[in-house]
């Protein structure tokens, strides 16, 4: 069953994911963010705004971005956003970036561990990535819920490529002199999801 053009659970799960991560984002200063994968209406932008946080350049990439988002949102100097499939590489120089989202994002692409990679580089020192990304566990329970009930985007489902252990996780993570780390893990949604939280705290350089 669709509701205003999605499935059912779909609005329900994308909110407890924003809800996992929203207490580790600062709200008491302008914040340049790139939400990875953002999807067709950038729902963390607005869901992020209501929880008070400031952005002083919020950048979303995907590319299923609504064209017709774009053209709405070209007056408001705060959002950039880019339509376009993220292959290696992040289009953003180095260490300009204080937040990275990427919700939902890891399991959809061919290597994950470049784009960790690319998005240690663009963190500012003292920046966090904050993603979340389903464990094998759930596998067979999104099967279920997107080909049999059609209660989650099956187009979704299908485009899994990985899915990933807290071992998994931390393995993407290179272990580079560039980078003194600080890394969170846990499991949410009774251990069918992964929070993982990656602090850049300083550099060699």
């Amino acid at each position: 069953m669709k509701i205003f053009e999605e499935e059912l659970f779909e609005p329900l799960l994308r909110l407890i994911r924003f809800s996992q991560a929203i207490g580790y984002i600062e709200k008491n200063k302008p914040l340049i963010f790139l939400d990875l994968g953002c999807g067709p209406k950038i729902p963390f932008y607005f869901f992020a705004k209501k929880n008070k946080v400031i952005f002083k350049k919020y950048i979303g990439i995907d590319p299923l971005i609504e064209k017709n988002l774009i053209g709405c949102l070209d007056k408001h100097k705060d959002i950039f956003l880019l339509r376009r499939k993220i292959i290696n590489k992040i289009p953003l120089p180095s260490s300009t970036v204080d937040f990275i989202v990427a919700f939902a994002f890891l399991e959809h692409i061919e290597n994950p561990d470049d784009i960790i990679k690319e998005a240690l580089r663009i963190l500012k020192t003292g920046g966090k990535i904050i993603l979340t990304t389903p464990t094998p566990k759930a596998k067979s329970i999104l099967e279920f819920l997107s080909f049999k009930l059609k209660l989650i985007s099956s187009r979704e489902i299908a485009e899994h490529k990985n899915y990933f252990t807290k071992k998994d996780l931390l393995s993407l993570i290179p272990e580079s002199k560039k980078f003194n780390l600080e890394i969170n893990h846990q499991y949410f949604e009774f251990g069918l999801n992964n929070l993982l939280i990656v602090t850049k705290k300083s550099t060699d350089r």
